[in-house]
């Protein structure tokens, strides 16, 4: 699956019908553009260091470290973000439907 962003690294875990799991590492200073997806939900699971998810208002946004987890439902515009000065790894679990990535203007 080809990304539409560049991070550090992507590997696809577990993928089927309706799901997509994935281990992203994010470099520091690296993020995702601003997006949404149609259908899925995203639940972002923190392996190491740290990542912020930010999400348009009324959130604001979220930092994840090990063991800490988001869920955003489909529909909500939101990036991921290495504020930090080492590697952030995540798990991303995307479910309930066709997968998409839709961008949306800063």
């Amino acid at each position: 699956m080809t990304q539409p962003y560049e991070v550090r690294s992507v590997e696809v875990v577990a993928q089927g019908e309706g799901f997509l799991v994935r281990d992203f590492t994010y470099a520091p200073g690296e993020a995702t553009p601003w997006h949404r997806h149609s259908e899925v939900t995203d639940v972002t699971v923190g392996l190491s260091g740290e990542i912020t998810v930010e999400m348009r208002d009324p959130d604001g946004a979220e930092s994840l470290r090990a063991g800490d987890r988001n869920v955003l439902p489909p529909g909500r515009v939101h990036r991921l973000v290495n504020r930090g000065r080492d590697e952030a790894r995540i798990l991303l679990i995307q479910h309930g439907g066709r997968y998409d990535f839709l961008t949306v203007a800063d």
